[in-house]
């Protein structure tokens, strides 16, 4: 198990085409974060939503903000 003890929860993978940019992408997911009260306390730890970019077509992407693929 990786992570802090916490309740049970959905876990969804969702499949889209877009022209945003992968960077564009995940400002974009942060906003529908913040919008449902996504507080970043805890590393690994409870959450009321985690919108995660796995895969961006065939690109490879590191930085300290977003790691593409996304594997954890």
């Amino acid at each position: 198990r990786v992570g802090v003890v916490q309740a049970n929860f959905l876990n969804i993978a969702v499949g889209l085409s877009t022209n945003l940019s992968a960077r564009d992408l995940l400002a974009w997911l942060h906003v529908i974060e913040q919008s449902l009260h996504r507080r970043r306390l805890i590393h690994w730890g409870p959450r009321t939503i985690d919108l995660d970019i796995v895969l961006y077509g065939c690109t490879r992407l590191t930085s300290p903000t977003l790691k593409i693929p996304h594997l954890e």
